[in-house]
């Protein structure tokens, strides 16, 4: 028996839908595990935003955009290496782009960054 090419195809359903892009999420997750990236979540008060854009890695119109922060974070871990002795095992190069003078947002806060001074008050 043929079938026949006429009759339409049934859609996903939704459930089929969330499964696909679990597994998805999951291999994904697996793939950033594999390189050495871990993903965490952190939760962050107004107040350590606010220190955030005070110290120049986050710029105050980007303070609730989610991308923008995971970047500061970046700069500020980054920036916090520089005195220890782990950073010499990360070997830092400029990047191509500014030439490791741009600040925490510049190119995921990976290239060199210059030192930022904490604002006292």
């Amino acid at each position: 028996m043929s079938a026949d090419c006429s009759e339409p195809v049934p859609a996903p359903s939704p459930a089929a839908g969330r499964m696909r892009r679990s597994r998805k999420r999951w291999r994904e997750a697996k793939q950033r595990h594999a390189s050495g990236i871990r993903d965490v979540q952190v939760a962050l008060q107004a107040t350590e935003i606010d220190l955030l854009v005070q110290t120049g890695f986050l710029d105050e119109k980007n303070r609730d955009d989610p991308e923008a922060l995971r970047s500061a974070i970046r700069g500020l871990i980054y920036w916090a290496m520089q005195d220890s002795a782990l950073i010499d095992a990360y070997e830092l190069v400029p990047c191509p782009d500014c030439g490791g003078q741009g600040t925490a947002h510049c190119c995921d806060g990976i290239c060199e960054q210059p030192a930022v001074e904490v604002l006292n008050e």
